[in-house]
């Protein structure tokens, strides 16, 4: 299971058309495995990923145009 744990917004259009926000996405309980059902995931994995995250505006609609990780920014719950 994957959460979101933070949400801050950084910067918009006048009229909202483009929103960046830094999102803070806690991993700590998610996995991916293999075929044998062995997991893949790095140790060093942080639990806590911060991403840099673009919606926009489309048709009535929010979406994701873009998500980067954000590695200097932090979330305030690591």
């Amino acid at each position: 299971e994957t959460k979101i744990i933070g949400f801050e917004g950084m910067s918009s259009t006048t009229h909202f058309e483009e929103v960046v926000a830094l999102v803070c996405i806690d991993l700590s309980e998610s996995d991916v495995v293999n075929a044998a059902g062995d997991s893949v995931v790095p140790i060093e994995r942080p639990a806590v990923n911060t991403l840099r995250v673009t919606f926009a505006a489309n048709a009535g609609s929010v979406l994701i145009a873009h998500a980067d990780r954000e590695p200097e920014a932090s979330c305030d719950s690591e």
